[in-house]
């Protein structure tokens, strides 16, 4: 009888479906939107956590970063997704005004607030609060980005180690980069200047004498290695290079 009994006792509920890559929330919860913590989609297999670290923490300190594949089974070409969340909503904020839209390798990313669950209750009377639903408040569908159009400016970020002691101790280590990254970059189209940024993560930066030249440079050096560094790529606008030239920090090429 006791085993009856068992065998008839309903199974526990399932996990609440996933809406837009978000799982919905759970019985009695609303998610809501994180004003610190960030998804990040639509990531090309290539780059790797430290590089995408990299990439988000040029927007402001991040107290945490997790990977994963898109989609549970994926291949090892298949996009991936991050979670990343910043000690600042401030830089949160930055980091997906700068990023949503932005080209990196050949993909062009997603980037939107993260949802964490609360209390239905602790909503309830509030002003513009959510109807307490279970499962209410999932992350809908990610609409289509519109991709930010190639410039003719390309971002190399990983093309040195600004802590390393060449850079810190050879006064030609920046001058030989540059005419080294010229001579690369020129044989994918013409090139009308080079800029090295010894303060963020490796970045130089290439303008081309045209677009078609800057998004053949970015799909070609994106994933490839320098250096034992895996190179990332993503596009400039060409004000903000110029902005940069006037720079103190950086290194320009000598007339």
């Amino acid at each position: 009888a006791a085993k009856a009994a068992e065998a008839q006792q309903p199974a526990p509920p399932a996990p609440p479906a996933a809406v837009g890559g978000v799982p919905a929330a759970r019985e009695g919860y609303i998610a809501i939107p994180s004003s610190t913590a960030l998804r990040v989609s639509n990531i090309p297999a290539s780059v790797a956590e430290a590089d995408l670290r990299t990439v988000l923490e040029a927007f402001g300190e991040l107290t945490s970063l997790a990977m994963a594949p898109a989609a549970p089974g994926a291949g090892p070409d298949a996009p991936q997704e991050a979670t990343a969340e910043y000690t600042s909503a401030a830089d949160a904020q930055t980091a997906k005004e700068g990023l949503h839209g932005q080209t990196l390798g050949d993909l062009v990313l997603a980037v939107r607030p993260a949802h964490v669950e609360v209390p239905a209750a602790a909503l309830s009377g509030l002003p513009g609060a959510v109807p307490a639903i279970a499962g209410a408040g999932a992350d809908p569908a990610a609409p289509v980005v519109p991709p930010i159009p190639p410039t003719e400016v390309v971002s190399i970020l990983h093309m040195f180690n600004p802590e390393g002691d060449d850079e810190k101790s050879d006064p030609d280590f920046y001058p030989d980069l540059i005419l080294d990254v010229r001579e690369e970059c020129e044989k994918l189209g013409p090139v009308t200047s080079v800029v090295v940024d010894p303060s963020g993560p490796g970045r130089v930066l290439v303008r081309f004498g045209s677009v078609e030249s800057a998004a053949l440079a970015s799909v070609s050096m994106s994933g490839r290695f320098y250096g034992g560094r895996q190179l990332v790529t993503t596009y400039v606008a060409p004000e903000a290079m110029e902005a940069l030239r006037g720079e103190g920090h950086v290194v320009v090429e000598k007339a």
